[in-house]
């Protein structure tokens, strides 16, 4: 997989985090707690999904060659992946 398109696929997950981050921030508990619990347990996959993809974009990060110029794509993606885990565990405490 080419650079580009590891920094675009990198995108899309970054896009998600923000999205689970508003999701955390609005997040309400309703008197419906099944209900609480399925979307919570729903964004807990999806960052769970987030931590293997980004894991596997690092390990596609190796394996480019080494003229490629990977600017700070490595340091963002475990920025990334720090960042995913911080939701992980808010979204645990809830």
């Amino acid at each position: 997989m080419s650079l580009t398109a590891l920094n675009r696929q990198r995108g899309t997950f970054k896009t998600i985090i923000n999205k689970i981050k508003s999701f955390i921030t609005a997040f309400q508990s309703s008197e419906d707690s099944i209900k609480d619990n399925i979307e919570l347990n729903n964004k807990l996959t999806s960052v769970k999904d987030i931590l293997k993809g980004l894991d596997d974009i690092k390990i596609a990060l190796y394996a480019l060659p080494d003229d490629v110029d990977l600017k700070d794509s490595l340091e963002i993606t475990v920025y990334m992946e720090e960042e995913a885990q911080e939701i992980k565990v808010s979204l645990l405490v809830f």
